[in-house]
């Protein structure tokens, strides 16, 4: 684990790139590089290479931008981006915002509180129960309508799951957490991803995510 500051945090999503159009969120934040949940399958694992690590560093070691919070609010000052800049800001692209590390740091839920501050919106992309722990500036938020949850939940078996995603919470934790925030008036997604049409011969047979679990919980 290494610790550093970062001058810049806010990622703007240009409107040439090719993914603009799929993306609903025009900007992204990511202040953890490396994720502990080690998902075997995560793309975002070359972006080891940004701090010196390679890909296989991925679950291993983790960069954290320790002044995060104090270049968000020097971003979100700046007339440029308040006069330029207008959409959603997703948080989860190549981290996950609410992993273990983040129970030491509390980075993400710094990041809430000051969007939340400056009222705008956000979307999260999670495989962690621990988003629980910041419920009450969710709550805050989802009553202006300016977040929702997406939880990713690819299968529902768990022993694939300790193969493919050591680090992330159990599906049981994952579906538990929905109705937590559910009932606390979040707005909640279940991401089912087809993912693992592409792992039959590694693992003998495919398998199906079960959605029942997610339908509920009021998903």
């Amino acid at each position: 684990m290494r610790k550093e500051d970062c001058s810049s945090l806010l990622y703007r999503i240009r409107p040439s790139g090719p993914m603009f159009k799929f993306y609903p969120h025009r900007a992204t934040l990511n202040y953890y590089i490396g994720c502990s949940h080690n998902c075997q399958y995560c793309y975002a694992r070359y972006t080891m290479k940004n701090v010196g690590w390679e890909p296989d560093d991925f679950g291993r070691n983790i960069c954290i931008k320790a002044n995060a919070a104090e270049v968000l609010e020097k971003e979100l000052q700046k007339k440029t981006w308040k006069q330029t800049y207008n959409g959603i800001i997703h948080l989860g692209t190549v981290q996950d915002p609410f992993q273990p590390v983040e129970r030491q740091y509390h980075l993400t839920d710094k990041v809430l509180n000051l969007l939340y501050e400056h009222r705008k919106p956000v979307t999260i992309l999670t495989k962690s129960a621990y988003v629980q722990e910041s419920l009450e500036v969710l709550k805050k938020m989802a009553a202006e309508k300016l977040v929702h949850v997406d939880f990713s939940v690819a299968y529902t078996d768990e022993e694939l799951r300790q193969k493919l995603e050591p680090g992330a919470s159990t599906f049981g934790e994952r579906f538990q957490a929905m109705k937590t925030l559910h009932d606390n008036g979040r707005r909640m997604y279940g991401s089912c991803k087809a993912l693992l049409r592409t792992f039959p011969k590694v693992w003998g047979t495919p398998y199906n995510i079960q959605i029942s679990p997610v339908f509920d919980r009021g998903i």
